[in-house]
């Protein structure tokens, strides 16, 4: 079985995760196809649930207040 190499970048502007594949570096998709994601987590307290990457992000602008 082969090994595998993960690796994460958690960054504070944006995130990503990574695998090695035959020697080269693939991102995983994590949010609508996307490899790297937005570093943001949101609360929507009227929905009751959290929000992570670009719908956190869109939210924040949406409703800068909240």
């Amino acid at each position: 079985m082969p090994e595998l190499c993960f690796g994460i970048d958690l960054g504070t502007t944006n995130s990503c995760i990574a695998y090695l594949n035959n020697g080269r570096t693939t991102a995983i998709p994590l949010e609508e196809g996307q490899g790297i994601i937005p570093s943001v987590v949101s609360y929507d307290t009227a929905g009751g649930r959290f929000l992570v990457g670009r719908q956190a992000r869109n939210r924040r602008a949406a409703f800068p207040q909240a």
